[in-house]
């Protein structure tokens, strides 16, 4: 029985796989025509190259990449949907970040620099912006390494009366717990599975 793998739209090598499962990913409009694959170790074709691959409409444009559900073939990722809790880490980090900025502010203002914590509330709050934009930017999974760390600092920040981001850093270390959001971050990442700290 041979065996296939195949680059997916990530350039990921990913199997190995029976000819059944090929077709059931071809049928699924997961691999087609030009979907580049290897069988036992040989070298890189076009699947069109297989005719005991190819199902009916398989010869389309490639798709981008849309991995089977998860638990449907082994060895593949189980990249799902972004869960709504990763947006709302990213989202928390940046306006806490912002508050904890505007809060050390005024601390310096009106007590004449005496209080002292505000410079942590002004670091934090710097490291939250930039944090929060990376998450929210194309490239998120730097930002994303952090986000435990960030959400301890907001629950520090208490200290400069910032009951805002104690909150809010407790519900992102609540949502870094969730497993669904864990595996996303651990999944998701592209060629760094494993690493995020959360």
């Amino acid at each position: 029985m041979a065996n296939y793998n195949f680059i997916g739209g990530d350039g990921k090598s990913y199997g190995p796989y029976t000819a059944e499962q090929m077709r059931q990913f071809m049928a699924e409009n997961r691999l087609n025509a030009q979907s580049q694959i290897q069988v036992d170790g040989g070298p890189l074709q076009p699947a069109g190259n297989f005719p005991e691959l190819m199902s009916p409409g398989a010869s389309g444009p490639a798709p981008a990449y849309a991995p089977p559900a998860p638990g449907s073939a082994p060895g593949m990722p189980m990249t799902e949907a972004k869960p709504g809790k990763v947006q709302a880490i990213a989202i928390m980090t940046l306006i806490g970040g912002i508050l904890a900025t505007l809060g050390a502010l005024m601390w310096a203002l009106f007590t004449f620099c005496i209080w002292i914590p505000f410079i942590y509330g002004l670091v934090y709050g710097i490291m939250a912006i930039v944090n929060g934009s990376k998450m929210l930017g194309s490239r998120p999974w730097e930002g994303y390494r952090s986000a435990k760390t960030m959400g301890i600092m907001m629950i520090i920040n208490i200290i400069n009366c910032d009951v805002i981001s104690l909150v809010m850093g407790i519900i992102i270390l609540v949502f870094l717990n969730d497993p669904q959001v864990s595996n996303y971050m651990r999944t998701a990442q592209p060629g760094q599975a494993g690493r995020v700290g959360v």
